[in-house]
């Protein structure tokens, strides 16, 4: 019988039951908050949207995306002239839009999200 075959047998059990924790993140301040008040600038307030570097490797683009689209301030995309220019500010002061600009699944996973969306609101 051929070795690797007797270690696949043995390996394979344990590793499709292994589970993995899913890696998450939910903005620790608000506006409007008491922490929120706390901050005593601009870019204290946007800074504190960012997620830690550890945690934004390990997330998954659906969770990325989900991510991002809840981010807190999303009105900042019409301080510009134009939405584009205005994207392009947050995305220069959020990092989690920069991450999921470098994910090769981020459009599919966005329109996953999107179905998912629409199918909750139940568009009648």
């Amino acid at each position: 019988m051929n070795f690797k075959f007797i270690i696949l047998i043995f390996f394979v059990p344990f590793i499709s039951f292994a589970q993995t924790e899913e890696v998450t993140w939910n903005y620790p301040v608000h506006p409007g908050t008491e922490e929120w008040n706390t901050l005593n600038s601009f870019s204290e307030r946007l800074n504190a949207f960012n997620i830690p570097g550890d945690i934004l490797t390990e997330m998954t683009t659906e969770n990325l995306v989900e991510t991002c689209l809840a981010y807190p301030w999303w009105i900042l995309i019409t301080s510009r002239d134009n939405n584009q220019a205005g994207y392009d500010y947050l995305k220069s002061v959020f990092n989690g839009f920069r991450e999921l600009e470098n994910r090769k699944d981020a459009g599919k996973e966005f329109l996953k999200s999107t179905k998912k969306w629409i199918l909750k609101n139940d568009w009648d």
